[in-house]
């Protein structure tokens, strides 16, 4: 070991029992590092390389919430299930006879025209069938009502089955409605004449009372014969429906309109109708009174007057069948109910 090697260690070994002991070595000044090439110094090589601090993300909002979709309508309460059957209220619609009311769908049954419908109703011999209150046979208006609603679906028209509950009347009334594609809702009753009515004795027995049947109106006072084409629709009608209003039927050849208004003029040209009508027979049974038994010589005043009141019954009579004509045959009234509608549950 040469000289030089000697006095460096030793100067290593002093500074190293220096640290651990109490005499002090002043410690010598660093020598400074040269700052990379093209810098002047170490503070402009940092302010110029500092990465660029990226402030953290905004935190992400929660989404707002989508709007609670609104309340489905309450449904009509008259509906109906996959079996057919028919409910009010929670209660199956039945029959005459106790059976429950069963509607037959068919899928690809469309909307049809004003024209379509009444062609459809004609055709339909539904309201040819008798109306028997009560009893093991009973066939009332929600049987009318579901034979239309099965014969108008099978023939590939839509249609609905239509309770209707009167102010004061706890049994209501069944018929049909229709969505036609150029008139809208039109309101359809076939429901027939009653032909017997059940007359219990207790315990299951029981027999049925015909009903006495009236002459219609116009044959009634007019005595004219019902021609047979009218028969054919006899009972088929457009009903006139508004809540809080009565209850209408015009016969389907005669409705020539479906306003409510039409209803009313109709109902007070048929009352126009009966008026003349009485005045009329109550002329001529005068008339006939007046020339009975009696002979008139020709040129004489007293021919004049009967030839005169002659000719103003026959302007009359003449009047009564252009009315009847517009009217039709069949004036319908209501029985057994108030007819003030309270309110309508449709079901298709």
């Amino acid at each position: 070991m040469n000289k030089i090697a000697v006095i460096i260690i030793s100067l290593i070994l002093a500074m190293a029992v220096g640290l651990g002991g109490a005499c002090t070595v002043p410690a010598s000044e660093p020598k400074p590092f040269p700052p990379p090439e093209g810098y002047s110094s170490w503070d402009e090589y940092h302010e110029e390389t500092s990465p660029t601090l990226i402030p953290p993300p905004a935190p992400v909002q929660p989404a707002p919430e989508e709007p609670s979709p609104p309340e489905p309508e309450t449904p009509s309460e008259t509906s109906a299930d996959t079996s057919g059957h028919v409910y009010t209220d929670g209660a199956v619609e039945c029959g005459g006879d106790g059976e429950p009311i069963v509607l037959v769908n068919n899928l690809n049954a469309t909307d049809p025209t004003y024209a379509e419908l009444v062609a459809f109703i004609v055709r339909d011999t539904t309201n040819t069938n008798d109306y028997i209150k009560g009893g093991p046979d009973g066939y009332v208006c929600a049987d009318f009502a579901e034979v239309v609603h099965n014969n108008a679906e099978a023939a590939g028209i839509r249609a609905a089955w239509v309770t209707l509950i009167f102010e004061g009347d706890d049994e209501g009334h069944a018929l049909n409605a229709f969505e036609t594609t150029d008139k809208g809702l039109v309101y359809i009753d076939c429901t027939g004449k009653l032909k017997k009515t059940w007359i219990s004795f207790g315990e299951g027995s029981g027999s049925y009372l015909p009903e006495l049947h009236l002459t219609p109106l116009t044959q009634l006072l007019y005595g004219k014969p019902i021609p047979d084409s009218a028969k054919l629709t006899e009972w088929d009608t457009v009903a006139y429906i508004e809540v809080g209003k009565e209850y209408g039927k015009v016969g389907i050849n005669e409705a020539k309109s479906l306003e409510y208004n039409f209803y009313l003029e109709y109902t007070q040209k048929w009352q126009n109708y009966e008026d003349m009508l009485e005045d009329y027979n109550r002329e001529v049974e005068r008339y006939n009174q007046e020339i009975s038994g009696k002979v008139y010589v020709e040129g004489s005043s007293e021919l004049a007057r009967i030839e005169a009141w002659e000719a103003e019954l026959d302007r009359q009579e003449q009047m009564l069948d252009r009315l009847e004509k517009e009217l039709g045959y069949y004036f319908y009234e209501l029985q057994d109910t108030s007819g003030i509608v309270k309110d309508v549950h449709i079901n298709w």
